[in-house]
């Protein structure tokens, strides 16, 4: 069917109210590799995924006894390779002499067990692997170091585990990668969870999503609604029928996990112009608000950015108290509808206050002191209405970003950085949004510069092929080392992002001080409240607002803003 044909007959669909989503908006992820036809867990299997055209492929993997990752679905060997011991209580070399092909076809006789490296490097550009972590948290290290070094993104990298243990240990080990805590809806002995039941244990193992059994008499239009209304991706496995893949389509699964991934493809309806997602860093869910688009007709729409540190809630401010002047925030933000919000000094109750009060916003936020609850949270909110969380993360400005309430350098007190994926739901051919929301030290000069550094790391590390947009108060100006090193020229080599605001003005003002005291109204002093966005937007517009009310301020911080506009037609 020709492209215009096509396109016409979805837009008429969407507008009629058709709930038929395509197949190229999820990912189709292959279940221990193309199992179906070849070997589970096996080179030879994910090599053929590859081929069929998955977008990502599933394994599962033990911990050998000399502590190495080997790929395999059950405890016992005897299975897969008529050999009645346990992985864990072989070396990797006496796992070697095993044939884990001959059982599934003659033609695989001599394929041997591999190990976690070998399948990461089978794994190509915009594609990515879920790793199935079948044993306990002590598999943990050695996962952490084999992820740490293998030469891939992080987003092409999740972890899936049913172990809410393994998957709270291994989003703390490493923030940056995608985990999702599987689940069976199907009924046993015990009745299925429910929704407030997942939930809770979701926010408590810090969870990316869920991975669920493809259970529809369990997993309906409002379970499913309640879940991805929680910020949480949803996954589905293991769908091998059209009918039933198509139920979970019309639920809005990001993902769904199957042992045919060619034939399940062929089988569901397509946009008819390619096999493959979009080559992002992240899945696109099923649906979104707007008709399909392409890169050639896709309007571009602004994205309102708003970054504010908003005084934590406890300080002994008096007539300044967050009590009573926590509604003038809220109507700062209100007025103002930002896209993406990032806000600094925010303790739970603040964090809780806005999250109820915004309606449409989903928020993402951790405590600095301990990964949780504990001290001020680099809060992200983005209006879910426009916006889909893809994952996200947290890290520490530190020498071990990876641990919460670590410290380094000179730095006076705990500080870190949060971040989200995003997909643009009104713009569905646009890359992933990345954005993080930061707080730098207020007195230690070298924090500042290595914070400003592991930044800038970090945006490249997991904002590779991403429209990328950084919030933060940043606690020095921009005449400082700081500065240049997370806008400036570094090595050689430009940097990720740009300042917004100096973009909107060239010339420097006499009044763009942020850091305001409670006293209303311009000021001098340093801009120390920024905005940085990628090379691809086009600063629309970038403002320090001077908000009051009768003379009170929202904050001691004057928010900052920034209109964004990028179109997939403009050149990245």
């Amino acid at each position: 069917m020709p492209r215009a044909v096509w396109t016409l007959y979805l837009c008429l669909l969407w507008l009629c109210g058709g709930s038929i989503a395509p197949v190229n908006a999820v990912e189709i992820i292959a279940h221990r590799g193309a199992s179906h036809d070849a070997p589970e867990n096996t080179l030879a299997s994910l090599r053929l995924a590859w081929e069929q055209g998955a977008d990502a492929v599933e394994f599962d993997v033990y911990l050998s006894a000399d502590q190495r990752i080997v790929l395999m679905h059950d405890r016992s060997l005897l299975r897969t390779t008529g050999v009645d011991r346990s992985v864990q209580e072989l070396s990797l070399e006496e796992l070697r002499t095993l044939d884990v092909g001959r059982w599934k076809d003659p033609r695989y006789t001599g394929e041997r067990i591999a190990t976690l490296e070998e399948a990461l490097s089978t794994v190509p550009a915009g594609k990515r692997v879920l790793i199935e972590v079948k044993s306990g948290p002590e598999t943990l290290p050695e996962l952490q170091r084999v992820i740490k070094t293998a030469k891939l993104a992080p987003a092409q990298t999740a972890v899936i585990s049913f172990d809410p243990r393994v998957v709270a240990e291994c989003k703390r080990r490493l923030p940056e990668v995608a985990v999702y805590w599987i689940v069976s809806l199907k009924p046993t002995k015990q009745p299925a969870p429910t929704v407030e039941q997942l939930l809770k244990t979701a926010r408590r193992i810090n969870a990316d999503g869920l991975d669920l059994s493809a259970t529809p008499e369990i997993l309906t239009a409002e379970y499913s609604q309640a879940l991805k209304s929680a910020g949480l991706g949803l996954y589905v496995w293991t769908v091998n029928d059209p009918q039933l893949a198509r139920q979970m389509l019309d639920l809005g699964v990001e993902g769904l996990t199957t042992d045919r991934p060619g034939w399940l493809r062929e089988q569901l309806p397509s946009r008819g112009d390619s096999n493959a997602l979009p080559a992002h860093d992240a899945p696109l869910s099923a649906k979104g608000e707007t008709p399909p688009a392409t890169a050639e007709t896709s309007p571009a729409l602004p994205l309102r950015v708003m970054s504010y540190n908003i005084r934590y809630g406890t300080a002994d401010d008096g007539p300044n108290h967050w009590k009573l002047r926590k509604s003038l925030l809220l109507q700062t933000i209100s007025k103002f509808k930002p896209d993406l919000l990032g806000t600094q000094e925010t303790l739970a109750e603040q964090r809780d206050f806005l999250r109820d009060n915004l309606p449409g916003y989903q928020v993402l936020a951790v405590g600095r002191d301990d990964g949780r609850e504990a001290g001020e949270m680099t809060a992200i909110y983005y209006n879910a209405d426009r916006l889909e969380k893809l994952w996200g993360g947290h890290f520490w400005l530190s020498e071990r970003p990876d641990q919460p309430g670590s410290k380094s350098w000179d730095t006076s007190l705990t500080r870190m950085a949060s971040w989200v994926k995003l997909r643009d739901k009104r713009q569905p051919a646009s890359p992933p949004i990345l954005f993080l929301n930061t707080h730098f030290d207020h007195r230690g000069e070298q924090a500042q510069l290595e914070s400003a550094r592991l930044i800038r790391r970090k945006l490249t590390e997991i904002g590779r092929d991403c429209l990328v947009v950084v919030t933060g108060d940043f606690n020095c100006g921009e005449e400082s080392p700081p500065y240049q090193a997370l806008f400036g020229i570094e090595s050689d080599k430009e940097s990720p992002i740009r300042d917004t605001y100096r973009l909107a003005f060239p010339q420097r003002g006499e009044n763009e001080g942020t850091f305001n005291s409670f006293r209303p109204g311009p000021n001098g002093g340093s801009r120390i409240d920024w905005i940085g966005a990628s090379p691809a937007w086009r600063v629309e517009q970038a403002e320090i607002l001077h908000a009051e009310t009768d003379g009170r301020t929202p904050s001691d911080h004057h928010p900052v803003t920034a209109i964004l506009l990028h179109s997939p037609s403009m050149a990245k």
